[in-house]
């Protein structure tokens, strides 16, 4: 059992170090604006919009948030990406300028932030701001 398994890891480090604190997360729910939200400065509400339609009509969500299988591997989840970003940077008829970004960086960061939603294997800033206050009020102990 996970739960088990982190609250035996937990009692251990606690138990070794006297300096451990366990934060738990909520689940990563993909949202219309997800993407949007995550990358601000690459993504638009309205390409994120898009986005979450392309997934949520493709049947690839667990009760329309999260995904029932790892982004990173399915290549449903792999084709739509990749025609997302091609979309997204084909350039405007009305300018000759060529995207600002290229289109595997774009790719990949939204992989990176999809993963977030699926939960295993990547790290997030969520609860970040958690464990700083909780490191600040360690370091105002004294040892």
């Amino acid at each position: 059992n996970e739960k088990e398994q982190r609250e035996e890891l937990v009692a251990a480090l606690q138990q070794h170090t006297g300096m451990t604190r366990h934060i738990p997360l909520p689940p990563v729910i993909l949202t219309p604006t997800f993407l949007q939200e995550r990358l601000p400065n690459l993504v638009s509400k309205e390409q994120s919009r898009t986005l979450f339609n392309l997934i949520k009509n493709e049947e690839l969500l667990e009760n329309g948030q999260r995904f029932v299988h790892n982004p990173r591997s399915d290549p449903t989840v792999q084709r739509l990406v990749k025609k997302f970003v091609q979309q997204t940077l084909q350039p405007n008829d009305q300018s000759d300028n060529p995207p600002i970004v290229d289109s595997g960086d774009m790719a990949k960061a939204i992989e990176e932030v999809l993963m977030v939603v699926w939960g295993q294997d990547v790290t997030t800033r969520d609860g970040v701001d958690q464990g700083l206050d909780w490191l600040l009020k360690l370091l105002s102990i004294p040892f």
